[in-house]
């Protein structure tokens, strides 16, 4: 009975808690929750979405068991280990009328003295901040949100360019208006979405059943 309740017993039931970047989360979760359903009907996943410093900090104080997200801000932290599932490229949205809108690819360059516009969420910021200004030019940021849908709704009303790095299949937006998504012609990192642990810490069954889970997600 012990086993059962830490979940090392032989029975894969009862609760994980999933920290997931909030930007991540739609993208994983959905097949997450599909393929947990059907593999291990009996976890029950509670999932915090939240930013890389919430993450963190839920990690460090037990609230979540692991967390899905970007490798940005944890490399700070020697006490969380993380393992790369997968990697995003940096991309560019710009409206459907935009001057570069029928280009394939653009360099950053050639949109640095454009209005920007950053979603304003913590280290996100750092890096597609940093992505521009190694261009040279210091970005002209007009307007920040942390809403990744609303990033792109204000690019499709025309307001700025962008830079992102998960891809809706859809261009439309929820306001209705559409966006051009263009490749960067320039060799960019791409961000590594990890697996992050508190190093040290035994996960359970239940738990690296649903790590599994993430990494088939992440290779798919």
């Amino acid at each position: 009975m012990e086993a059962e309740a830490r979940g090392s017993g032989g029975s894969l039931a009862g609760p994980v808690s999933v920290g997931c970047f909030v930007t991540l989360a739609p993208y994983y979760l959905p097949a997450l929750f599909a393929a947990c359903s059907e593999q291990h009907p009996g976890i029950e996943l509670n999932v915090v979405e939240a930013e890389a410093e919430q993450l963190i900090h839920a990690l460090q104080t037990g609230k979540i068991d692991f967390a899905l997200t970007y490798d940005l801000g944890m490399a700070a932290n020697p006490e969380v280990r993380r393992e790369i599932i997968a990697q995003a490229s940096a991309y560019v949205i710009v409206p459907e009328k935009h001057r570069l809108a029928d280009r394939a690819s653009v360099e950053l360059a050639e949109l640095a003295a454009e209005p920007m516009v950053l979603l304003d969420l913590p280290y996100s910021r750092d890096y597609f901040r940093a992505l521009v200004a190694a261009t040279g030019v210091a970005p002209d940021i007009r307007y920040r949100t942390q809403s990744y849908e609303t990033v792109r709704s204000l690019v499709a009303r025309g307001l700025g360019y962008s830079v992102l790095n998960q891809r809706p299949v859809t261009s439309q937006t929820y306001a209705g208006g559409d966006v051009v998504s263009l490749e960067l012609s320039e060799d960019h990192p791409p961000l590594d979405v990890t697996i992050a642990l508190v190093d040290g810490i035994r996960q359970t069954l239940r738990a690296q059943a649903v790590v599994e889970l993430l990494r088939g997600i992440g290779r798919a």
